[in-house]
């Protein structure tokens, strides 16, 4: 009697422990798929996009693989997630629009796309520059008032600016974005030209900061308005302005195009 008894205890002992180590062993499963599932959402939300592609259209100008709309999507896109409405920016059909034989980018036909989000002496001024041959970005341009500086308006320049260093370059973080755009601000009035050399064609900026085929420059003439331009770059392209006297910047620079 005593002997079965124990036998039922050691028996029911076993069955429990089984139980247990098969329910500790589906917790450890879940608890496994749980930090895969978040990890994998986690690496997901990091990755980060590649940078604008870089080309030579049919008139060998050397352009971003992207349309005005597309710039525009992309750029809106950029203030949704950074919580900066005020940087949006509206349809094509919203901006002021110009066909150019001749542009600063572009000895060929060039569209020319102008948007102000209010009065153009106080607020920045987005210029977007297109070929006509290929529809493809030639150059993203924003320039700011400095003479008549408002804390509200130049912030809202700083953000413009970030986003559209941001839609080209989203491989870069927000932080380094923020860092970049800083800098060349504050590089605008450190390379300060006369006023004969005022921003157009033909004019060299005092330096080039480049990533991966994108280079951003400040052009900042006596007299004139405050200038944060974004353009396509080579090899060439880099060592001409290189030649030109421009200081060349690579930080963020790896050529990998």
């Amino acid at each position: 009697m005593i002997r079965t008894g124990l036998s039922k205890i050691i028996v029911t002992m076993t069955v429990l422990m089984l139980l247990l180590t098969a329910c500790t062993s589906a917790e450890d499963t879940a608890s496994e798929s749980q930090i895969q599932e978040s990890s994998s959402k986690i690496q997901e939300s990091s990755d980060a996009g590649d940078p604008a592609r870089v080309l030579r259209n049919g008139e060998n100008d050397l352009v971003f693989d992207m349309t005005a709309n597309e710039l525009i999507e992309g750029w809106n896109a950029v203030c949704d997630r950074e919580g900066t409405p005020d940087a949006c920016l509206p349809p094509l059909e919203q901006f002021e629009t110009y066909v150019e034989d001749t542009s600063i980018p572009s000895d060929h036909r060039t569209r020319h796309y102008v948007y102000a989000p209010g009065d153009a002496r106080f607020y920045p001024v987005l210029n977007i520059y297109v070929s006509e041959e290929s529809g493809q970005l030639l150059q993203i341009e924003l320039n700011y008032n400095e003479h008549d500086l408002r804390d509200n308006t130049w912030r809202l320049h700083e953000e413009m600016c970030f986003v559209a260093a941001g839609v080209l370059m989203p491989d870069i973080s927000a932080k380094e974005l923020a860092s970049l755009c800083r800098e060349v601000n504050e590089l605008a009035a450190e390379k300060i030209v006369s006023h004969e050399e005022r921003f157009g064609k033909g004019m060299v900026p005092g330096v080039l900061i480049c990533h991966n085929g994108i280079g951003v420059y400040p052009y900042f003439a006596v007299g004139s308005r405050s200038h944060f331009c974004v353009i396509p770059v080579d090899e060439e392209t880099i060592s001409n302005y290189q030649e030109a006297g421009t200081e060349i910047r690579q930080q963020y620079c790896r050529h990998d195009n």
